[in-house]
This record gives structure tokens, C-alpha cells and sequence, in this order.
């Protein structure tokens, strides 16, 4: 959501994916949808390998922490 500037912008941007989700759902307009969704791929490369990177490195944090919590939690049993 940072990526917009404005609310009204934030609400056209999940506006037009409801309309895009729709349109393959019912299988509306398939070919335009899909020039569509590689238009904006290709108009946004750098943000989407941007988002994928950013998220590769919180699930890492994440796989991280929760080996700690697993032993964290396996030495509490051992207790018990």
C-alpha cells in the first residue's frame, strides 16, 4: 500500500484487481484480461522483483525466528 500516494489511487488499484479476478473467474473478456495483466507486469517489473525480494527476506526472518521458538518450545516439553 505504500506504493501509492493517495488513497483514491490505493481504491483504483484494488478496483481494477476485483475486475480482473472477476473477469477470469467467469472467463469475461479473457484475452483482453490477460494483455492487460501483462501490460501491468511488464510497466511494473521493478516493483514486483522489488516485493518478491522484500518478502523472500521476511519469510527467512521468519523461518529464522521460529527455529529458535521450536526449541524454545521442544525444551519446555522436555521438561514437562
Amino acid at each position: 500500500r505504500e506504493q501509492f500516494s493517495t488513497n483514491d489511487e490505493w481504491n483504483d488499484y484494488l478496483e481494477q484487481r476485483e475486475d480482473v479476478a472477476f473477469n477470469m473467474v467467469e472467463g469475461i473478456d479473457l484475452e483482453e484480461t490477460e494483455a492487460r495483466l501483462k501490460k501491468v507486469e511488464q510497466e511494473n517489473a521493478h516493483l514486483i522483483a522489488a516485493s518478491q525480494a522484500k518478502e523472500v527476506e521476511m519469510k527467512q526472518n521468519v523461518y529464522q525466528g521460529e527455529g529458535t521458538k521450536a526449541e524454545e518450545v521442544r525444551s519446555v516439553f522436555l521438561l514437562l
